[in-house]
């Protein structure tokens, strides 16, 4: 694991492989110091639940931006905020984490990052800060509620943990903490990036620029070999030409907002209305699912609904379908789920909660128990889940958390230990770019659109918000669970 992180943060290959060639290293400790597990059980370790739910949700998408309403929405949303960057940074972001609250984040982020996006490409805007900014919106809102993140429902599942909580209930522990985090965190983006963002009307061109001259570096001017001289000669000259667009576009400057309004309209109506029913189709069929526990999972909600898609839009090219699909992050998911698997079955996340157990045990019960309880579960699990998969880590601790509560000897009750572990695994995932599953889509899609986000350009801005929306949360468990009592 410690290998896959070393190639992601110094870029020495793509996560994907990264992640691919750590699982492959897992599997080798694990069948030296165990038994062998067979090809069928690894291929059982993916949760196709996941990827399902990414696969139809991509096509879904990918359909809907060739209508044009990306690029349309931008623009208004644009005239909304009154040419103001941060105005709009900041109604993208808490719109995010409110729908959050109800869709899970995975969803949001499908939904929500191709607008912003296709925005910052109409505006001429580098898209990391809005895009990395409305993910740990999504990371933070859906912490609100049961239905908003994975631990969450994993917790609320639970069949020791289950009677003593509901939607409400949870709602009414863990929202308070989720609005003074995200109060703190406004303030922090606020004075740290608000300056940065602006329009740059020779962004894009300087973006293929950079791309262009990487590839050129990598390739070598050889006469021996006709075909890569003509490739060396074509880089050259299409570089050039970029050069000559870049000086023409630095002297035209920005659109207005009317010439924006003019060139990015809605391209096809029909196949618009079409994807929009089918969207909120789905989008209502998953509030339902969370609610009525209807049979069918997510993940078979997307496929079935973009196939309904394919069929109403008429596309009869199956390439033309799958382009639309970010196959590279599919392999990234399953390759860290076998991978997070395999730290399962080595123990490493039992030895976690056994050392959590050992430490609270050993301080004097009361408040300060109680206390020392709440802030380890919060701080160990945000920590954590800011490296390895926050779902088996959740799965884990849950029995950790019900046996410290019925332990007579610790005299510890169960809901604050319940809140105190869904606000360390939830808001702790905004730590990297593995920590959610939303930060991996949310970089994909920069990466479709030639945005490269790197481990750094994640780590920068996602760590400090862990230690912020942690810290406050820890102070408001202090005071209304720990000297209160609520």
């Amino acid at each position: 694991m410690i290998g896959m992180y070393i190639l992601i943060i110094f870029e020495l290959t793509h996560r994907t492989v990264a992640a691919m060639f750590a699982a492959f290293v897992g599997l080798g400790v694990l069948s030296y110091l165990h038994e062998r597990p067979s090809f069928e059980t690894v291929v059982s370790w993916i949760d196709y639940e996941t990827v399902g739910l990414l696969f139809g949700m991509m096509i879904m998408v990918g359909i809907l931006t060739t209508t044009g309403v990306f690029e349309w929405a931008a623009v208004k949303a644009y005239k909304l905020s009154k040419g103001n960057l941060w105005h709009l940074t900041l109604i993208l972001s808490i719109m995010t984490a409110v729908v959050s609250a109800f869709l899970d984040n995975v969803t949001t982020i499908l939904l929500v990052g191709p607008v912003t996006l296709k925005l910052c490409k109409v505006l001429d805007v580098d898209p990391k800060i809005m895009i990395l900014s409305e993910v740990i919106f999504s990371n933070v809102g859906g912490t609100a509620t049961v239905i908003g993140d994975p631990p969450n429902i994993i917790l609320a599942n639970h069949e020791d943990i289950a009677p003593h909580i509901s939607f409400l209930t949870f709602s009414l522990h863990v929202a308070p903490a989720i609005v003074l985090s995200t109060i703190a965190l406004l303030a922090y983006l606020y004075f740290r990036y608000a300056s940065t963002i602006h329009r740059d009307p020779s962004l894009h061109i300087k973006h293929e620029i950079d791309l262009w001259s990487r590839s050129l570096a990598r390739l070598r001017e050889d006469p021996d070999n006709p075909e890569e001289a003509q490739v060396f000669l074509y880089l050259e000259n299409y570089i050039f030409s970029l050069e000559q667009q870049l000086r023409k576009k630095e002297m035209e400057g920005l659109a207005t907002i009317e010439e924006l309004e003019e060139r990015y309209t809605i391209k096809d109506k029909g196949l618009l209305l079409k994807s929009v029913l089918v969207l909120l189709l789905v989008v209502i069929m998953f509030f339902m699912h969370s609610l009525l526990k209807i049979e069918l999972t997510l993940a078979w909600i997307a496929v079935i609904g973009s196939i309904l898609l394919i069929l109403a839009s008429g596309i009869t090219n199956v390439e033309e379908v799958l382009e639309k699909v970010e196959f590279g992050t599919l392999m990234f998911f399953a390759a860290l789920f076998v991978l997070m698997r395999i730290l399962e079955e080595l123990g490493l996340i039992e030895w976690i909660g056994d050392q959590l157990s050992a430490v609270i045990a050993s301080v004097p019960e009361g408040n300060t128990r109680l206390f020392v309880a709440i802030l380890l579960l919060m701080w160990v699990s945000g920590i954590a889940s800011a490296f390895i998969d926050n779902i088996p880590y959740t799965t884990t601790l849950a029995p950790v958390v019900v046996q410290l509560a019925n332990d007579p000897h610790l005299g510890l009750p169960l809901r604050p230990l319940i809140w105190a572990l869904s606000l360390g695994t939830c808001l702790g995932g905004n730590g990297t770019v593995i920590g959610a599953s939303a930060n991996v889509v949310a970089v994909g899609l920069a990466e479709q659109q030639g945005f490269h986000i790197s481990f750094m350009d994640f780590f920068k801005l996602g760590m400090p918000v862990v230690f912020i929306t942690l810290s406050v949360s820890c102070v408001y468990m202090s005071i209304f669970h720990v000297l209160i009592h609520w």
